[in-house]
């Protein structure tokens, strides 16, 4: 079965002024994003390449991929920085 897919910076208007204020907490579990995501791929037993988030971390703001198992955990996390900086 094919994984599902996600643009980059799907959950928000892909705007530099208006990103901050959509700054998720991934690691802390309070990304209502990734959350839906993990929910969805444990439903369906499918992988989810999530596309990107901003994601809060540290007080820096981060472009952020996670690729979400079948089992509904985050596999794999990436942070892009170059688009907010």
């Amino acid at each position: 079965m094919m994984p599902s897919l996600f643009q980059e910076i799907w959950s928000c208007p892909y705007s530099m002024e208006t990103a901050p204020g959509y700054g998720e907490d991934i690691d802390g579990g309070a990304s209502p994003s990734i959350s839906m995501l993990s929910e969805a791929a444990s439903r369906r037993k499918i992988t989810i390449v999530g596309g990107s988030i901003p994601e809060r971390s540290s007080g820096r703001l981060f472009n952020t991929c996670c690729v979400i198992g079948p089992d509904g955990q985050i596999k794999a996390k990436h942070r892009k920085v170059s688009i907010f900086e």
